[in-house]
This record gives structure tokens, C-alpha cells and sequence, in this order.
């Protein structure tokens, strides 16, 4: 996967031409990362403040937190050198390569992990219900694991990964030499490298496509439990004479509906409540990877870094590339517009009524 930084170098040209060709890209990245650390910055603090700690809050910090970590880490980096000249040569440019790809493969390599294991997670507690679930202690130490793997799998991008010279046509007549980070050549085709690009790229379309499986199994047992739900109520009798006199005495003692059937109603919207929120995530995640995945694909297939693409081609595989940043800057979004308590806590934090201690919740 080649997430991160495409970084550049310098070029000797009969024309003094030192403007990066990718300067537009490194703005763009720029802004989505002021974004980045900003919403999910405010995401991060609030639940670990304001939100009581549970399965929920709990994953929401860590998406927050593996959002956070690619915002501090590879994206500064990418950023520097897409807006740097092309007749800069003070910047280390093999250290860049490497440690932009291992902080986005392990973020995001864990992010997908996490993101699996809560469809999976939500599958059982929607779909199997009596078995037994996962608790906020086993859920910590599966991420705990998770996270120590993916690091260890990443390591090998820092011995790997290295630079690769490629030509984009600026305009008509001037070809400029670009590096960008790729597998250094020594690794490049061998049986190491060919093993690691393609395990980290099972990983990713075996994962997204476990989610989707489970969330579309969720969803056809939540339309079934609704079903079921609104037959039970529809068989009440409801009409003047009974029910304004019994309801309240009824419900209080189970005669008139079961409480049971109450209890789960409450239940069904909590459950239904967290598949919509992660399910948006999850369905947003994978859509920021496609276009990322699709380059890759061309890549094997056309060899895109042997060619000579325009300035705007090369934008637009940049774009590419860099399309699951998206994710990051969506996901504070969906947190706000799914929950009113996460955007009165917001609110309160941006009126000082939290510092002032008149915060409307606590």
C-alpha cells in the first residue's frame, strides 16, 4: 500500500524550473490535515472527558487516536515535501520515505483491524444476542494485540521502502525527475517485497469485505427485529374506553405490553443507534480506500511510475493515492450529526461554558 508521502528531489535542468509539480496535492493535504487534527482532536477529548467509558466510547477514541497519529506523523511529512522546490537538497529524503510509510501502514492497518473486529462485535451482539460478547477488558486487550501486530508486520517498510525517480511533463517540452517513495531497489522484486505488498493488500480487501458482509447481516436483523417489534405492538388493543384508563397501570405491571418487550425496544434503538454510526464509518472507510486501491491495481497492471504522465495525471493519481485521508476528516462529522450529547459537549466547549462550570449535561 503506498498511502503516504510520494516524496520529491532535485532536479538538474537546462531550465531553471524548481517548482514542484505536486505543490497543489501538498495545499490540498495541508488543509485536510488542519481539519484532521482539529476534528478529531475535539472528538478525542470529549469522549475521554465527558462520555462514560464503555465498548463504544472506548472505539470511538481509538479510530480518533489512529486519525491522529497519521495527521502528527506522515502527513506533516508529506506535506513538506510536496511543497518543497526541486533544487532543495538539504531534506533526508530515504529517512521521509520511511517513516511516512510505517506510520500510515500501522495506523491504518490497525485502523482496519479495529473496524473489523466492531462489525464483527456488532454482528454478534445484534445476531446472537444470548451468546456470550466481548467486554471492555477483552476489547482493550484485542486492540492491544492488534496494535502490537501491526507494528511489528509494518517494520518491515522501514528497511524497504526507499525512492524511485519518475518523469511528469509540466507542460509542453519540459520533463522534470521526480522521486517518489517506493520499494528501494535492491528489495524490489523479491520475494520479501512481493510477499509484503501483496499480504498488506489481502489484508485490506479481505477486511473491508468481512465488514460488509457483517454489516449486511446486521441490517437484515435489525429490519427483522423491527418487524417483529411493530407486530407486537400493533396486536394492543388501543382503543378510548381501555386505553387512556389502563395504559399507565398496564405497562407499570406488564399486563398491558410485556415489559420485556419495552426493555428491548429501548435496547433495539441503542444497538440500532451504534450499527448506523460505525456502519457510516466503516461505509466511508472503504469508500476513501477504492480509489487507492484501484491505482495500485493499475499500477501492477500498466506500470504508472514508468511512465510519463502530465501534470495532470500525476494529480490525479496523487489524489489517489492520498483519497484515504478522507476518512479522517469525515468521521468527526459523523460523530457530531449522530449524537446530540457529543454536539452539546462541542457547544459548551466552544461557548467556555464547560471551563465555567455550566456545562448544559454536567
Amino acid at each position: 500500500m503506498n498511502i503516504s508521502a510520494n516524496t520529491t528531489t532535485t532536479t538538474t535542468m537546462p531550465t531553471p524550473y524548481t517548482t514542484n509539480p505536486r505543490m497543489v496535492n501538498g495545499i490540498i493535504i495541508l488543509i485536510l490535515m488542519i481539519f484532521i487534527i482539529l476534528g478529531n482532536g475535539l472528538v478525542y477529548y470529549v469522549y475521554r472527558n465527558y462520555f462514560k467509558v464503555n465498548i463504544f466510547t472506548f472505539f470511538v477514541k481509538v479510530l480518533a487516536a489512529m486519525d491522529l497519529l497519521t495527521a502528527f506523523t506522515t502527513m506533516p511529512i508529506d506535506v513538506m515535501v510536496k511543497l518543497r522546490p526541486l533544487d532543495e537538497d538539504q531534506m533526508n529524503l530515504d529517512f521521509m520515505c520511511k517513516v511516512s510509510h510505517f506510520a500510515v501502514y500501522s495506523s491504518h492497518l490497525l485502523s482496519v483491524c479495529v473496524l473489523t473486529f466492531i462489525s464483527y462485535q456488532r454482528y454478534m451482539k445484534v445476531c446472537h444476542p444470548l451468546k456470550p460478547g466481548f467486554d471492555l477488558r477483552q476489547a482493550k486487550i484485542i486492540v492491544w494485540i492488534a496494535g502490537a501486530c501491526c507494528t511489528v508486520f509494518c517494520i518491515f517498510s522501514l528497511v524497504m521502502m526507499g525512492r524511485q525517480d519518475i518523469r511528469v511533463q509540466v507542460r509542453e517540452g519540459l520533463v522534470v525527475n521526480v522521486t517518489i517513495c517506493r520499494f528501494e531497489k535492491q528489495y524490489d522484486g523479491t520475494p520479501v517485497q512481493i510477499a509484503f505488498h501483496h499480504s498488506l493488500f489481502a489484508i485490506f480487501v479481505v477486511a473491508l469485505l468481512s465488514m460488509f458482509f457483517f454489516y449486511i447481516l446486521i441490517a437484515r436483523e435489525l429490519r427483522r427485529f423491527e418487524k417483529r417489534n411493530s407486530e407486537v405492538f400493533m396486536s394492543v388493543p388501543t382503543t378510548p374506553d381501555t386505553h387512556s384508563v389502563h395504559s399507565a397501570h398496564d405497562l407499570r405491571h406488564g399486563s398491558y405490553v410485556d415489559k420485556n418487550c419495552v426493555l428491548a425496544t429501548r435496547m433495539d434503538k441503542i444497538s440500532t443507534h451504534m450499527y448506523k454510526v460505525f456502519a457510516i464509518i466503516t461505509l466511508i472507510f472503504i469508500l476513501s480506500y477504492l480509489p487507492h486501491l484501484v491505482v495500485l491495481i493499475l499500477q501492477e497492471v500498466l506500470h504508472l511510475d514508468d511512465l510519463v504522465l502530465t501534470y495532470a495525471q500525476r494529480a490525479l493519481v496523487e489524489v489517489a493515492y492520498n483519497s484515504p485521508y478522507i476518512s479522517s476528516v469525515v468521521n468527526p462529522i459523523v460523530y457530531g450529526f449522530s449524537n446530540a450529547e457529543f454536539r452539546g459537549h462541542c457547544r459548551d466547549l466552544l461557548t467556555c461554558k464547560i471551563f465555567r462550570g455550566g456545562s448544559s449535561f454536567y
